[in-house]
């Protein structure tokens, strides 16, 4: 990789014409790619923590590329979870050409790629990124999740899939929807905000309507119902089924204001939305405590082990922490 152009683009010194060549060999290269997108990811999170004006981007890009280079990788994965783990709150916002703005909102972490009119856009875990598309759309992710977006200009639609959690607010235009895929079922814009939960290891997708009017549609757009606002449509992908229910969409959609907002929620869901963020995973010794139920709202810049002394106090419950270089920490609950 050439040290010189990779470091114009990382760093946004880049000339249209040199963005160009650079993203064309991208598209001939995945090796590439993967490299790119490491650096890429390396910088926001080792320049987020101390942002400064005034600095020698080129001698502190240098500096980060050598050392970067001088780990083993093993080192650099421990040194990945350390960030992502501990990193202070910033937000970051990066140009993307013509898609508009993105911004890493909370913990640094993103990818970017651009493939023939294909945008790709995706938050690691610990983060949650907003995406502002060039016709004024704005898309929040939470962490862990995954947008692919394209133009459609044969049939003039606007089209998303997404694996994961988003938050939309669609800029409607009548005469090019906006569609969202999730695999079994697709929601069709009608002027909208709304939210979608879809994480693949998710038994159900959850689709709750906040404003305007949506439609949920099978794989084939036939439409098999209408939200109002206030209602959630659970499919149940297992049995190809779907319940409506009224909801307080402000307690749904809290996560991208930076927050977790529980109304008697039973723990073992509770843990489940913690995995997703924190780089940890749970046990529970005692299978009765799963259905502990919690009331409560915690910040999501709040540590693990803060959260946890919190559900102690308040759910009766004990843990142990079993911490791991290269492994994801184990929480145990008994």
């Amino acid at each position: 990789m050439d040290n010189s152009l990779l470091s114009k683009i990382i760093t946004g010194k880049a000339l249209p014409e040199e963005k160009e060549q650079f993203y064309s060999l991208l598209k001939k290269d995945k090796k590439l790619e993967a490299e790119f997108f490491e650096a890429q990811s390396l910088w926001v999170k080792s320049g987020a923590k101390n942002p400064q004006k005034n600095i020698d981007v080129d001698a502190e890009f240098k500096q980060f590329w050598h050392k970067a280079n001088a780990s083993s990788k093993q080192k650099k994965v421990q040194i990945f979870r350390i960030i992502i783990r501990y990193a202070a709150i910033v937000i970051i916002t990066l140009g993307i050409g013509i898609v508009g703005s993105y911004q890493i909102i909370l913990k640094p972490g993103f990818e970017i790629a651009q493939n023939d009119g294909v945008h790709k856009y995706s938050a690691l875990k610990g983060s949650i990124a907003k995406v502002e598309l060039e016709d004024g759309t704005l898309i929040w992710l939470n962490s862990n999740s995954e947008l692919t977006y394209h133009e459609n200009k044969d049939d003039n639609t606007r089209n998303a899939i997404l694996k994961g959690e988003a938050y939309f607010k669609i800029m409607h235009m009548e005469d090019k929807p906006f569609v969202i895929d999730m695999g079994k079922i697709k929601v069709r814009d009608l002027g909208t905000a709304f939210n979608i939960k879809a994480y693949p290891e998710d038994k159900f997708i959850e689709t709750t309507l906040v404003e305007g009017d949506a439609e949920i549609l099978d794989s084939k757009d036939n439409a098999l119902t209408a939200l109002t606002p206030g209602t959630s449509a659970f499919y149940d992908i297992e049995n190809n089924h779907i319940v409506l229910a009224e909801v307080n969409p402000s307690l749904l959609t809290a996560w991208k204001d930076g927050k977790f907002v529980f109304r008697d929620k039973p723990l073992e869901e509770i843990c489940s939305e913690l995995q997703k963020w924190y780089d940890i995973d749970f046990e529970f010794r005692n299978p009765k405590i799963k259905e502990y139920k919690y009331t409560g709202s915690i910040k999501r810049s709040t540590s693990a082990k803060y959260v946890m002394k919190m559900l102690k106090v308040t759910t009766n419950i004990n843990y142990e922490i079993i911490e791991k270089e290269i492994e994801n920490d184990v929480i145990i609950i008994y």
